[in-house]
């Protein structure tokens, strides 16, 4: 069964859920204090005072009398999302949360899904008992590395403009820290960051490198690759998704040029002492990327003899797993050109 709660829980889950958030925050919303001593102008026609935005303005996050929106929409919690719909590049759903003070926010979410960075809209009302507020807010998910993202937002409310920025830290006791990033391990040979990610970690290109594919063999059966992580006392750990009744270590992954855009995805996952998987070159838009809800257009392009790919691998699990909740560590190695072959395979070394 098709998972279509995750592109959504990777828009939401940054911003919104307070057990797993902590935020540095600068939202402003501006509303008129006392008028200065600067007198109001008069029409001279009608002898009626004309509108004045004379005085002092300060920031606040008051929406009402009694009414107070919370300080960080972070400190919410209660999560409840019900995905209606989604395609390829876009998501819809129900997104409410309990906020601090009493305050409810309910509203409909849009997602947009494929890119680099993560465009929504988010349209609802923010209620405490009697009283209720409506806003519209567009924002931008920009990601800074594995854990952290720059929310940028704008938007109305009933009460006036809102806008800021937000850094949202991803926290997980039950997830080891990710390794710190050594210098020199690899360069890309295919530029990751300049890939539209289909369905694994959005911000994958900026995991650290830890790890130098050294040996890709493209064989009949599947692909084998050797790197540093794989084996020893420092290799990535195990993760078992649910209902599996083993753990998985990697997935390995594929970048292809599509006309000008490149794309990527890691479907093929591999537990720890598989040597190789994917099926045989001539398939693997059949075995690899076989269902366009998830991974068009890359579900339709059959890499050609003599055409040059692109392949990687990321530690956990990164199949189905936009929001990378399926890797222990957020590291990758980095991506290696190759040719590919006929069925009879071939065997590159780096």
């Amino acid at each position: 069964m098709v998972n279509r709660t995750v592109p959504i829980l990777t828009l939401v889950a940054s911003a919104f859920v307070a057990a797993a958030c902590s935020s540095e925050r600068q939202t402003t919303v501006l509303i008129p204090t006392t008028p200065s001593a600067t007198p109001v102008r008069t029409n001279a026609n009608t002898n009626k005072p004309s509108l004045s935005l004379v005085g002092t303005w300060t920031s606040s996050n008051g929406v009402g009398a009694r009414m107070t929106l919370p300080g960080s929409l972070s400190q919410c919690g209660n999560l409840q999302l019900t995905v209606s719909s989604q395609t390829a590049t876009q998501a819809t759903g129900r997104l409410t949360m309990d906020c601090p003070a009493g305050v409810i926010i309910a509203g409909n979410i849009v997602g947009q899904l494929g890119g680099a960075n993560i465009p929504i809209v988010y349209q609802g009302a923010a209620t405490q008992g009697t009283e209720s507020c409506a806003f519209t807010m567009n924002g931008t998910f920009f990601p800074i590395d594995a854990t952290t993202f720059r929310f940028e937002f704008t938007g109305q409310s009933c009460f006036g403009p809102i806008y800021g920025t937000e850094t949202l830290r991803l926290g997980n006791s039950n997830n080891p820290a990710p390794s710190p990033a050594p210098t020199g391990i690899a360069a890309d040979m295919v530029p990751l960051t300049a890939a539209v990610i289909h369905n694994s970690p959005l911000n994958l290109a900026s995991w650290p490198v830890t790890s130098a594919i050294r040996v890709v063999e493209i064989r009949p059966n599947g692909i084998h690759v050797e790197f540093s992580k794989q084996d020893g006392a420092g290799r990535w750990p195990d993760y078992t998704p649910p209902g599996w009744d083993g753990p998985l270590q990697y997935t390995l992954g594929m970048v292809l040029a599509i006309g000008d855009q490149l794309h990527a995805s890691a479907p093929v996952q591999f537990w720890h002492g598989l040597s190789s998987a994917g099926g045989p070159p001539s398939q693997y838009a059949l075995n690899w990327f076989y269902d366009p809800f998830r991974w068009a257009p890359m579900t339709y392009h059959q890499p050609a003899v003599g055409e040059t790919i692109g392949i990687f691998a990321c530690a956990g699990d990164c199949r189905n797993k936009p929001d990378g909740s399926g890797s222990p560590v957020k590291e990758r190695t980095n991506t290696v050109s190759v040719v590919m072959p006929t069925d009879a395979g071939a065997r590159y070394t780096f």
